[in-house]
């Protein structure tokens, strides 16, 4: 990672040596890797082609068609935690439950749609996809939020599959024409389908209507993402900005999320959402810059810089991360920016140790943190981010239970300023 801050190493002791002593300089070492606005990258063995978010944010499965696998990237405490899980020969478009237990990948030569138990990625169950509508394979797929229906969509049809019964309540599938390429996004179970399709209009549909609520934007709009609380859309268009539709009036306005200085003309391309629905990024196009959005009062309160020019981003459950894949599509790796986060490893006398358990004694006062007990990994949340510092108290016990020391962690915290 970069900005490695390390603190003074300390000879090796027992466990019991140090809980009999309580002079400060006897404290084991810890290590800050992430601070606040600072950016790392995740390995990855092949490029990412897609990818899905579980609904509780914490994970992102991502999807590799050039070896016909998928990784699973854990969030919260940034990190690959499954490595090029092979799925299927010729996966297109992936997509989770919505309780995260399972993974569907579409596989375009059997046209069908597999799910995959995400603990070990032993299949869960077949979905099939006939062809009499759709003569082309599927393109992507998104599961509703109540966890009831999965859509399909192929170039010029979408399908709505039940996946408590593997078929349509009014037959195989319920099939929905619309215009060439279209996006889905299931919004508040099936109430509405949300169609981004290369006309001008945003489409709202819901099941059980013949006729799509339409309401027609200047141009075109290039991606759409659906925020909750209250429920409204936001629709990048390429000359305007980010257009807000409220989902319960259809009324709309726009966004100026057009960043400062350098790459201000440049067309807003893609938006992605927080799992809390608290926050939203803007990618452009052709841009290595992101702005971050406030859905609460519509308004963007910083602009980041990316090490390249993202393909896809997304925002870590809390929004306290970004993720972004480079459009290079030979690029094998994950770009981190921390927003607001600040992550490193307690360790046990100055180097990691197995013998040992990692638990928080106190919390931090501006923020919350993550701790992972076998490792020493923690993640710290900004929550006031008017903080200087923060400050916690982890302990490590040793595995027969005999021990324990405390380990006062400081923690350096700021905010990144609008660029």
């Amino acid at each position: 990672m970069t900005n490695e801050t390390r603190f003074r190493r300390r000879p090796r002791r027992t466990l019991s040596a140090a809980v009999s002593r309580s002079r400060v300089d006897d404290r084991p070492d810890y290590v800050i890797g992430e601070t606040v606005g600072s950016t790392s990258s995740l390995a990855l063995r092949s490029p990412v082609s897609d990818w899905s978010r579980s609904p509780d944010g914490r994970y992102l499965y991502l999807l590799h068609v050039a070896d016909g696998s998928v990784s699973v990237v854990d969030m919260v405490l940034n990190r690959v935690v499954r490595h090029g899980v092979g799925v299927n020969a010729a996966p297109q478009g992936i997509a989770v439950s919505a309780d995260g237990s399972i993974v569907y990948v579409v596989d375009r030569d059997d046209q069908s749609i597999r799910g995959l138990d995400v603990t070990d990625f032993s299949a869960a169950r077949t979905l099939p996809c006939p062809d009499d509508h759709a003569p082309s394979a599927p393109e992507s797929l998104v599961v509703s939020t109540d966890g009831t229906r999965l859509s399909v969509v192929y170039r010029d049809v979408v399908r709505t599959i039940d996946l408590q019964t593997g078929l349509s309540a009014d037959g195989p599938v319920t099939v929905h024409y619309v215009r060439q390429h279209p996006r889905v996004i299931a919004v508040e179970g099936d109430a509405f389908l949300i169609y981004e399709a290369s006309g001008a209009d945003l489409e709202v549909h819901t099941p059980r209507t013949a006729d799509p609520h339409c309401f027609t934007v200047i141009f075109a709009p290039a991606d759409i993402a659906f925020v909750p609380n209250p429920a409204r859309v936001y629709a990048t268009v390429p000359k305007l900005g980010v257009l807000s539709v409220d989902l319960d009036d259809c009324d709309y306005e726009f966004i100026d999320v057009r960043p400062e200085g350098r790459d201000n003309d440049a067309p807003p391309a893609a938006v992605a959402v927080s799992a809390d629905g608290t926050l939203a990024a803007v990618r452009y196009q052709g841009s290595p810059r992101v702005t971050i959005v406030d859905t609460a009062v519509d308004t963007v309160i910083m602009t980041v810089t990316l090490p390249a020019v993202p393909a896809r981003v997304a925002l870590s459950s809390d929004g306290s991360r970004l993720f972004a894949v480079s459009d290079d599509p030979r690029a094998c790796e994950l770009m981190v920016l921390s927003l607001f986060a600040v992550a490193g490893t307690v360790l046990y006398g100055g180097v990691a140790d197995a013998d040992v358990r990692y638990e928080l004694l106190t919390h931090p006062g501006a923020g919350n943190v993550t701790m992972d007990g076998e490792t020493g990994d923690f993640t710290y949340t900004l929550d006031s981010r008017g903080a200087a510092t923060d400050f916690f108290v982890a302990i490590v016990r040793s595995s027969d239970g005999d021990g324990a020391i405390p380990v006062p962690v400081t923690l350096p915290v700021g905010v990144i300023t609008p660029a």
